[in-house]
């Protein structure tokens, strides 16, 4: 099924920590330019705008240059047509409307948005994901999270062990397997307690007169020198 006539347009031109939102009425006149960050509550904030545009999300469609991402979950949970564009049809609907060609995020949101409302006859929207569907992206995404955090933690360790002592690398080749890190991670407490206890061992001595300040012993002949 096409996109029907909607009395608004949204085109969302995606980044990596912002993403410009244009939006466009049934004539083609902008009726709100904004940025947003990429975060949960610029995702809520963004969805409360576009609730305020029409009594019905199902007539306010959405054009962005992915089919995916927790921003196409949150607009397609929230009940608005979401189209993804071809990043490439963008590029040649952008040399072909606007005289520069200069790749702008503001203008690039509203290109999406003049080609969804032009070309809103020969566009689909994705269609709306299950339950069970959603459940799995879920698992998916989770999964996702917890393997970058494991590869940072991963790499912070290497750094730790790099810097503590140089040669760990050539003894734990495999620092991601699971032996390796539970065996780094104890080295690593033993290589902190020791500086920990060698910094305990360094007393400072208390300002006071050259004649009351010891002066450590070398050897017999030092013994009964003073300041």
């Amino acid at each position: 099924m096409f996109l029907p006539e909607c009395p608004f347009y949204v085109g969302v031109d995606w980044a990596a920590e912002t993403h410009a939102v244009c939006v466009l009425d049934g004539t083609g006149k902008i009726a709100a330019e904004f940025t947003i960050a990429h975060t949960t509550n610029a995702f809520a904030e963004l969805l409360t705008r576009l609730g305020r545009l029409a009594p019905d999300r199902g007539e306010v469609p959405v054009g962005i240059e992915r089919p995916d991402g927790r921003l196409v979950d949150a607009l397609l949970e929230a009940g608005h047509p979401v189209v993804p564009v071809s990043p490439n049809a963008i590029k040649t609907w952008r040399e072909d409307e606007v005289l520069s060609g200069a790749k702008s995020d503001p203008g690039d949101a509203a290109v999406i948005a003049e080609y969804l409302r032009l070309r809103a006859h020969r566009l689909r929207p994705m269609t709306p994901f299950t339950a069970p569907t959603i459940a799995l992206r879920t698992v998916v995404r989770t999964r996702t999270d917890i393997v970058e955090l494991r590869v940072a933690a991963t790499n912070q360790l290497t750094a730790l062990l790099d810097a503590h002592w140089p040669g760990a690398t050539a003894i734990f080749a495999d620092v991601e397997s699971r032996r390796s890190r539970r065996s780094g991670v104890r080295l690593l407490a033993m290589v902190q307690a020791d500086q920990r206890r060698r910094s305990r061992s360094i007393v400072s001595v208390p300002m006071a007169f050259p004649q009351d300040i010891a002066i450590p012993i070398c050897c017999e002949s030092c013994r009964g020198h003073k300041v």
